[in-house]
């Protein structure tokens, strides 16, 4: 929980947020890069990652589907 709500104050508050060499708001994986990421979460299948699990939803109005957790392919 810490986590989200001092992500939050960083954003709602970028005065308060951890400073780069420049003085610019800090904000890793944002404004700076962080190398590549192992997963991340999508809306369908993406090319170059494999699925670890999918959350299936059903919506009343719209259209229903499923959301995807995806992992980094391993490098050849």
């Amino acid at each position: 929980m810490a986590t989200v709500v001092d992500g939050w104050l960083h954003f709602a508050r970028p005065e308060q947020a951890p400073g780069d060499i420049d003085g610019n708001a800090f904000f890793p994986w944002l404004t700076a890069p962080g190398g590549l990421l192992p997963y991340q979460i999508a809306n369908e299948p993406l090319p170059g990652w494999q699925i670890v699990d999918s959350v299936p939803f059903v919506r009343w109005l719209g259209r229903s589907g499923s959301i995807y957790v995806l992992e980094r392919a391993p490098e050849p």
